[in-house]
């Protein structure tokens, strides 16, 4: 798999890592 091929982002949990993984993830315009 390339990343390049990866679209969308799911995250489990809602901690301080997941907030942050997500608002990255999202600032680089993956589905979240």
């Amino acid at each position: 798999m390339n990343i390049s091929q990866i679209q969308r982002i799911g995250i489990i949990g809602a901690g301080q890592m997941g907030n942050g993984i997500a608002q990255v993830c999202a600032a680089q315009k993956f589905e979240v």
